[in-house]
């Protein structure tokens, strides 16, 4: 299992490569190119198609750059408690989600928690709509938190007693030792669980298994 402190975070704007984190890379210090990173960067695909719609295309006096976040079922652990977003804040670059069918209820709950997050690519977004998101971005513009519009029905996001509750269970914690944590009782935890698991339309051995 990836542990957030062993991830680092690379920009993907040339061969270079150069860890973002890194305080004494002076070759990152001197480069003029925006930067693009690719967060946790365990998806070869994603970042291929990220570099394809952003190396070179955009160029903005706003940002010096994005690090666009694999917002999957297959990163969640990851993604339950505020740790990766202010690591993520400390880049100084604008954050992104790009996140699945799974996890869209999880990314509103950051982006409305926090406005580091400057946008949300949701998973019935066509090739215009994301381009847009982007160019929004570069541009300082905050979008993705109204569901209310397009083909789909405003989206609910996860509420804090859902996300602590995942925050939890990913740390291995039993049913009753939750309930004690969260001064809920077991029956209330049990309901809380099964209406996080409809509401993100996950399965229990995908939530335990990721």
């Amino acid at each position: 299992m990836m542990k957030l402190t062993d991830i680092k975070i690379v920009c993907e704007s040339c061969m270079g490569r150069c860890e973002i984190m890194n305080p004494d890379s002076e070759l990152l210090f001197r480069c003029p190119m925006q930067k693009i990173a690719i967060w946790p960067g365990n998806n070869s695909l994603l970042s291929l198609a990220v570099k394809s719609l952003v190396s070179g295309r955009y160029e903005s006096i706003f940002c010096k750059g994005c690090v666009f976040v694999d917002f999957s079922v297959n990163n969640i652990r990851l993604l339950t408690n505020e740790k990766w977003l202010m690591q993520l804040k400390k880049t100084g670059l604008m954050i992104i989600l790009i996140t699945d069918r799974h996890l869209e209820q999880l990314a509103l709950y950051w982006q409305l928690e926090d406005q580091g997050i400057a946008n949300v690519i949701y998973p019935d977004a066509n090739l215009l709509e994301i381009k847009k998101a982007i160019n929004q971005t570069y541009y300082g513009i905050r979008g993705g938190a109204d569901r209310g519009t397009g083909s789909k029905k405003y989206l609910r996001p996860l509420n804090k007693l859902e996300v602590d509750f995942l925050n939890l269970m990913f740390k291995g914690q039993a049913v009753k030792t939750i309930a004690l944590q969260m001064n809920l009782s077991t029956k209330k935890v049990y309901n809380l669980k099964a209406a996080i698991m409809r509401k993100m339309s996950i399965k229990q051995n995908l939530l335990i298994t990721s």
